[in-house]
């Protein structure tokens, strides 16, 4: 029941970022080399979203409002990727 519910929300959120115009939606071109590999994902994936220009600056914005961007809390992020992705 909760993957429902999240998958609910996600679709929600990225109808809202849709319709701000902060992220685009692509078709997936299907390729025989993709589903060769299984690159293409599963079969619902057809569609990618991708930023816009308005969804870099109200990223940034966000990141400004929450203080993301000040030096020690910028770090402290920065370490935790670092961990994160070994």
């Amino acid at each position: 029941m909760g993957q429902v519910l999240g998958a609910i929300e996600r679709a929600d959120a990225i109808a809202r970022l849709l319709d701000l115009g902060a992220v685009e939606a692509r078709f997936v071109e299907i390729t025989i080399e993709a589903l060769a590999t299984d690159a293409a994902g599963s079969p619902g994936d057809v569609l990618n979203y991708h930023i816009t220009p308005f969804g870099h600056a109200l990223a940034l914005f966000v990141s400004h409002a929450l203080g993301l961007t000040r030096p020690e809390i910028a770090a402290r992020l920065e370490s935790a990727y670092q961990k994160g992705s070994q």
